[in-house]
């Protein structure tokens, strides 16, 4: 059977009226007074109030006649009609699902049979914080109209206005009881100012902090400690701190000690009004972040360190395969840019295998370290010399052409006739290709490169080879 429920624009504006004058202070009773109101207007008989958390679904409140739904029940996002409206972000609205295909295997519908359905999501400043949602089960002859979406799309944000409003409210008043509670002794920098600055107590951990005597530091103000280059960082806060526009403000700042020493810090600062509504005092907290800041950075000076491991071989020094690739990629797209000239050379050591089966795979390794120095005694500071893996080493070479590049090569091949290499003489194969920007990809410019080399190979080794193109 459906639902003929349509109501007008003046039920809508009428009972939102009534929800705003009734309930809009109070959030415990704003909740189901929204439900209700909302359940009237639509006609519909399921009102909940979900919050989301990743992928889970938690019935916040719940009007509803239905069995299996409850306050505080917990179900998998993907598995309701609310998914729809957070991954689209928007309201999401279905007058028959029975009649839409897509639906019909759909948890909900297979489970509760719901035809109608129409949700909002609920954002507050952290983002969504979950969604406003009415259902039947029955459905509707029409589709829910435009008005309904908006009046539900008002109730949502005054719902996330609330949630704003109460969330910081708990925050402050948890800070003032614990201010009140653990004030003298607690291991948290605490201090307290009138509103011109001036301070007019601190606790012990505050005195420890900055290295001052209790007494030197009552009639100072917070910015005779602030670091000269932190001065006006905060100074946009505390101007909303004292217009009203935030209760509080928490930030990083760096203050100097009575050593002279700089400290890293994070600070939160409220103003407490008096019951006139004007500033009262300011209270201060401070959390010593100097050790941390220093381990974190030097974690990243570590990752970065990692970073250049990761893309380095660890045997011979060189760039890896992945660094060369990420280059090669910088140099095909910057020649494309620029049409000028590139080239790689491909190098393969001649019987490496019979190298380690000979001699071990130590001395192959000592092998491969001397071809590695020998590329970098050769090649410009402009090429790059990569270890692409095994035996196989390559030379990018930017600005050059293939003709060039063979005469490089050429060099290499004669360079390794002079080294001396343990256990026996060592030679190499050459395949150098240019890079033609207009109709080649790198992976089709290593393709041509690696034909030369085995081009190279089947010509005896210890040869170079310069790609048809």
């Amino acid at each position: 059977m459906r639902s003929e429920h349509s109501p007008d624009q003046d039920e809508l504006l009428i009972g939102l009226h009534h929800l705003l004058i009734d309930h809009f202070d109070d959030l415990p009773s704003f909740i189901p007074a929204c439900l209700e109101t909302g359940r009237q207007l639509l006609g519909l008989s399921t009102g909940i109030f979900s919050r989301i958390t990743g992928s889970d679904y938690e019935v916040v409140d719940v009007l509803t006649p239905l069995e299996g739904v409850h306050r505080g029940d917990h179900f998998s996002l993907v598995d309701t009609y609310c998914n729809a409206v957070i991954q689209a972000g928007a309201p999401t609205a279905y007058h028959a699902v029975g009649e839409m295909a897509d639906m019909q295997q759909h948890p909900v519908y297979i489970g509760l049979r719901l035809e109608s359905y129409i949700g909002v999501p609920v954002y507050t400043t952290d983002g969504v914080f979950g969604t406003l949602n009415f259902s039947d089960l029955a459905p509707r002859s029409t589709p829910f109209g435009k008005r309904e979406i908006r009046i539900l799309e008002v109730m949502a944000s005054m719902l996330g206005r609330l949630i704003e409003r109460e969330q910081a409210q708990s925050l402050l008043f948890e800070r003032e009881e614990m201010f009140e509670k653990g004030f003298r002794h607690a291991i948290v920098a605490k201090a307290i100012a009138r509103p011109d600055g001036l301070i007019i107590d601190v606790n012990d951990a505050f005195c420890r902090l900055f290295g001052y005597p209790r007494d030197q530091l009552l009639g100072l103000t917070p910015a005779d400690l602030t670091h000269p280059e932190d001065q006006h960082l905060t100074d946009q806060q505390y101007r909303e701190l004292f217009s009203g526009t935030r209760d509080y403000f928490v930030a990083e700042k760096r203050y100097v000690t009575r050593q002279g020493t700089t400290i890293e810090t994070q600070i939160s600062v409220a103003l407490v009004r008096n019951e006139e509504g004007a500033p009262g005092y300011i209270v201060f907290e401070g959390i010593d972040l100097t050790e941390k800041n220093r381990t974190v950075r030097e974690l990243e000076q570590a990752n970065q360190r990692l970073q250049l491991f990761a893309r380095t071989d660890a045997l011979t020094g060189l760039p890896n395969r992945r660094a060369f690739d990420e280059a090669l990629e910088r140099e095909c797209a910057r020649t494309q840019r620029t049409g000028e000239t590139l080239s790689i050379i491909i190098i393969d050591l001649d019987y490496f295998k019979r190298i380690n089966d000979r001699y071990g795979h130590g001395i192959g390794d000592e092998v491969l370290v001397k071809l590695a120095d020998v590329l970098r005694s050769v090649v410009r500071r402009s090429d790059l010399a990569a270890r692409l893996g095994g035996e196989e080493f390559v030379v990018l070479l930017p600005e050059t052409t293939a003709a060039a590049g063979t005469r490089l090569a050429e060099r290499l091949r004669l360079a390794l006739h002079a080294v001396t290499w343990p256990g026996e003489p060592v030679t190499a194969s050459f395949g150098v290709a240019e890079y033609d920007h207009e109709s080649m990809s790198p992976k089709i410019l290593l393709n041509l490169a690696d034909e030369a080399l085995y081009a190279a190979k089947a010509a005896g080794r210890d040869q170079v080879m310069k790609a048809e193109q």
